[in-house]
């Protein structure tokens, strides 16, 4: 129950990531032949522990960032190279293991950063496409670069900071067919939750010292979740 309800706000976070927006990536069920690399920046979080088991099935080469810690944990969840994600100039690594081919950037931390690092593993070359779940800027100007608000899948209007957000029914639409493959997938157990922390007494009143913990850095490669 605890992994389970890890999972909801994650799964529909990567639909829009990897699939629905500018990505474009070809869903599980319709693979790619060529397996095109495809950078997940946080592996080890929770959006990221689950992005790299469906860009794997989609048959994508998977480049990833975590904490040395984590290195075994996202290798187990499918990841074909990791890269220490506080180590200086890993941007000119990205591009150097892509032999300057790498397009697609899904930056599950996407603080400017992360940004920034990301904006140097991309190819030299044309074609490059950034996509966050904030809105953190790219630097680099010849690289296309959205986000992606999870939100928009309930279908009511709703602001975040100074961006207005009307209400998508095209996007509840993609939720409800994306939810068929997950919940495929899952059933053959072909995608795992990601690693729990879980609060067992503290109900409601514990949550924010679980953001402190957060704002400290104190969470890595567990999401947290609390019994109420």
């Amino acid at each position: 129950m605890d992994q389970a309800a890890s999972m909801p706000m994650g799964l529909y976070t990567v639909a829009q990531g990897l699939y629905q927006g500018i990505l474009q990536m070809a869903l599980p069920n319709e693979p790619v032949k060529n397996a095109v690399p495809v950078l997940i920046y946080g592996g080890s979080s929770a959006t990221g522990a689950l992005a790299i088991q469906f860009a794997k099935l989609s048959g994508y080469t998977v480049l990833t960032t975590c904490s040395p810690q984590n290195f075994s944990y996202v290798k187990e969840l499918g990841a074909d190279v990791v890269f220490d994600s506080h180590e200086e100039g890993i941007g000119k690594k990205f591009r150097e293991y892509t032999n300057d081919n790498l397009h697609l950037v899904y930056d599950t931390i996407s603080i400017p950063e992360t940004a920034a690092v990301c904006a140097g593993g991309f190819s030299s070359k044309p074609g490059g496409k950034y996509m966050a779940t904030q809105f953190p800027q790219m630097e680099r100007k010849d690289v296309e670069s959205s986000a992606a608000v999870v939100y928009t899948m309930i279908n009511e209007e709703f602001r975040v900071g100074e961006f207005f957000f009307p209400p998508k029914p095209e996007d509840i639409e993609y939720g409800i067919r994306f939810g068929d493959i997950a919940e495929k997938l899952i059933s053959e157990g072909k995608i795992k939750a990601h690693r729990v922390l879980t609060n067992e007494d503290g109900g409601f009143a514990a949550i924010p010292d679980g953001w402190t913990l957060m704002r400290e850095n104190k969470v890595s490669g567990k999401k947290l979740v609390y019994k109420v």
